[in-house]
């Protein structure tokens, strides 16, 4: 082989192995999607055997299909009606897709069919409802869900404008996630509503071990001179309007 033929096909050997690399490092990095389901309960409706279907026939097939994390939660108190709010991490958006289909699932269909869990006459919930976010570029992945904690506080910032909201998460991404970790507000998740209701908009969830934990550090967050200085910037003057909360424990 002539020398200029081996220069080139070094060089292509060199750019197959590059340009590999960087899409194994571009899927790697890629941020998650996360569903968020709230299923509201019929009056009466078995939320004992809705639980067991999300956990003993959904998140496993879930699972088989690449989901990295579900968790299930209730709201604490009573609600009326009564909810469960079901977390479903998505590694990219094809697994989110591959996920639509469950009904093609020979092995998910035998699984379901003892909970009888799509049928009609069973009447467990009235409605799903659902969102769909991106995770921020601050934190890409969802943190684990600590063996230990009690209490989760679920949080939906409603911004103005869609500028607004970027503007927002640009505030989380740059100097309040940091905070965040700093004074023991623990992040499960942060995303950007990319589907669903009240956009634009961000939500996030952290946890605690109970509303003790919970009360201490958000007093030590408000009372952080940090805080005290990213809050008087004006680039993110006015930007989450409406803040509305939610607390869940582990079902």
């Amino acid at each position: 082989m002539k020398p200029h033929y081996l220069k080139i096909l070094l060089l292509a050997t060199i750019l197959f192995i590059t340009t590999q690399g960087c899409f194994a490092q571009s899927k790697s990095d890629a941020k998650e999607l996360y569903e968020l389901r709230t299923y509201t309960m019929k009056t009466g409706g078995n939320t004992a055997k809705l639980a067991a279907y999300l956990q003993e026939v959904l998140t496993p097939t879930l699972k088989r299909k690449g989901i990295r994390h579900t968790a299930l939660f209730k709201e604490l108190g009573n609600s009326d009606p009564t909810k469960l709010w079901f977390l479903i991490a998505y590694p990219d958006a094809n697994t989110y897709i591959t996920t639509q289909e469950l009904h093609k699932d020979e092995q998910y269909l035998k699984d379901a069919s003892s909970y009888n869990a799509m049928k009609i006459d069973e009447k467990l919930y009235d409605r799903i409802e659902s969102m769909l976010l991106l995770a921020f570029d601050g934190l890409a992945k969802m943190d684990a869900i600590k063996s230990d904690s009690g209490l989760f506080e679920l949080r939906t910032y409603e911004s103005y404008s869609e500028d607004a909201n970027r503007r927002k998460i640009k505030m989380f991404n740059v100097e309040e996630l940091d905070l965040f970790y700093e004074v023991g507000l623990h992040p499960v998740f942060f995303g950007d509503q990319i589907s669903g209701a009240n956009r634009p908009c961000l939500t996030y969830m952290i946890q605690f071990k109970d509303m003790k934990e919970h009360d201490e550090n958000w007093q030590k967050f408000i009372k952080s001179p940090k805080w005290t200085k990213m809050a008087a910037k004006a680039e993110y003057a006015n930007t989450a309007t409406t803040i509305h909360k939610i607390f869940l424990t582990p079902y």
